[in-house]
């Protein structure tokens, strides 16, 4: 995934895993579970967990744009009008 759809990229060591971290957590959260973001994050850096959180963000977005054949800004407008609506 990293090298597909986050080439500008490069993570070694606790930042790998803190991006494996996000993206997991985010797929999670999309399936209902309860991420405890707390008892894991407590270790990071304050501003860590939202960098990784949007580099997870892009890859899941290229990914949905690769698998879907459209552009990048339509699956943002999706994205923004499902958050819209959600309770």
């Amino acid at each position: 995934m990293l090298q597909r759809f986050l080439p500008e990229c490069s993570f070694t060591g606790r930042d790998r895993r803190k991006l494996q971290f996000a993206v997991v957590a985010a797929a999670a959260q999309h399936g209902g579970v309860d991420v405890d973001l707390l008892d894991e994050v407590g270790w990071w850096q304050s501003d860590d967990f939202w960098r990784y959180g949007a580099y997870a963000a892009v890859a899941y977005i290229r990914i949905a744009v690769d698998r879907a054949g459209l552009h990048a800004p339509e699956v943002c407008r999706g994205i923004a009008q499902r958050q819209s609506s959600w309770p």
